[in-house]
This record gives C-alpha cells, structure tokens and sequence, in this order.
C-alpha cells in the first residue's frame, strides 16, 4: 500500500502469525489458509520459513522417485494387485496426486 509517497505495510501480531502456521502444519492448504484471512502468498510462504517447525519441512520436501519404482507402482496398479491407495502405502508415495 502507498499514501502519499510513503510505503506502509500491514502489520500482523506474533499469535495471528503463529495461528496461521499451525493451521497449514496442522493440515490446512496454504491456499485455504491465504483465502480464509485474506493474506498474500507471499507473506505466508515467509511465516512458514520464519516460524514453521523443522518437522512440517521434512515433510514437505519433495521426494524423487525412480524411473524402476514408477514402472512397478504403475504395473500394480494396472494388473489390480492394488488399489491407487493402497500403492501409495506400499510404496511409501506421500500423496495419490503424485500417482
């Protein structure tokens, strides 16, 4: 925002913040998070680097999957020894979307 050449920014309290972050680490989409209070992606993204713990960011990281294990899931699931469900527990696949 800008009034009259200065440039203000909004100010959030240190429990609102926190509020947030445990909302997303709790299971929340940030983007659910962004449109219930009207925040900027941005902001949001920096209060999970700045207060997110350690532990959701192990989580988040994105895994890398071998060509030989996505040939196998795939096979699975094609000759119905497995559900899509069930193969991302077999396989240790974090999400069905990556299927």
């Amino acid at each position: 925002m800008e009034k009259s050449g200065q440039k203000t920014s909004q100010r959030y309290h240190l429990k609102f913040i926190e509020k947030v972050v445990q909302e997303v680490e709790f299971g929340a989409t940030q983007i659910s998070v962004i449109n219930k209070y009207n925040l900027n992606k941005t902001t949001v993204n920096g209060w999970m680097q700045k207060y997110g713990s350690q532990e959701f960011f192990n989580t988040r990281q994105a895994r890398r999957y071998s060509t030989n294990l996505k040939r196998k899931v795939l096979l699975s699931i094609k000759e119905g020894k497995m559900s899509i469900q069930e193969a991302k527990v077999a396989y240790e696949i974090t999400s069905v979307m990556t299927i």
